[in-house]
């Protein structure tokens, strides 16, 4: 029971893993990017680079656990690795990363009303967090990603509630596969 509510994306304990992981990412093995390259075409492995070090192997992390879970759609693949490319249209500090956690955590309408702002100042990493969901599909859309896997990155930090009017049937299946992946990692 303890072990489940720490691997919760809301315990504080999960949120310092996920901040030491990031902290001491290493960039990518040869072998980890033949793993992309079977998924993603030039252009997306294009975009996929303009990541940081640590969105990359978060994100490698999203899609390898996404096949634990006997996932194999090339869209859902893609959208794995490609969810939090919008991130890097304007960067966050790994500093600020936890700032915003811990404001969504207990503050969650401020964050939300922040993150609505100009992507400048001090609420520049809400925006970052709150858009970035947006960002990402426009670049994905711009690398030929097909439609789901845009679709995909596009409402991966929706709530389930905010996006089941707009899907229906496997789209919700995918979508809930891949917010299930990011919140383990």
């Amino acid at each position: 029971m303890v072990a489940e509510a720490m691997a919760s994306p809301r315990h504080p304990l999960h949120r310092a893993w996920q901040f030491f992981r990031a902290l001491f990412a290493r960039p990518l093995a040869p072998a980890e990017w033949e793993e992309i390259k079977l998924v993603l075409t030039r252009d997306q492995q294009a975009l996929f680079l303009t990541m940081s070090t640590s969105d990359q192997r978060h994100s490698l992390h999203v899609m390898r656990t996404v096949l634990a879970r006997g996932e194999t759609k090339s869209d859902l693949l893609a959208a794995a690795l490609l969810h939090d490319v919008g991130k890097s249209r304007c960067r966050l500090r790994l500093w600020e990363r936890p700032i915003v956690v811990l404001i969504q955590l207990f503050r969650p309408i401020a964050a939300h009303r922040w993150g609505t702002a100009s992507p400048d100042g001090w609420k520049r990493p809400f925006v970052v967090y709150e858009q970035h969901p947006e960002w990402g599909a426009e670049m994905a859309a711009a690398a030929s990603c097909t439609l789901l896997t845009t679709w995909l990155i596009r409402h991966h930090q929706n709530r389930p509630e905010t996006t089941l009017g707009t899907c229906q049937g496997p789209k919700v299946r995918l979508l809930q596969a891949l917010q299930e992946a990011d919140n383990a990692n």
